[in-house]
């Protein structure tokens, strides 16, 4: 959240972020023709998620199906 707010980085998924921080807006994408966006998560086996960690993961699954 740190680089987006410096201006330097972008998010997609501000639905998981709560509260969103008074120096980042949220911008909802309305354009005809968006982009498509290639994504990738690796992690151990062995990883245990935070709460925050999870609800981002099951998310990005979600919109996968």
């Amino acid at each position: 959240m740190n680089l987006i707010a410096q201006g330097v980085g972008i998010g997609f998924l501000t639905s998981v972020i709560s509260p969103l921080r008074d120096d980042i807006i949220k911008i909802k994408l309305l354009d005809q023709d968006l982009p498509h966006f290639v994504t990738s998560i690796a992690y151990r086996r062995s990883h245990i998620f935070t709460p925050l960690q999870q609800e981002i993961l099951t998310e990005i699954r979600k919109s996968l199906n």
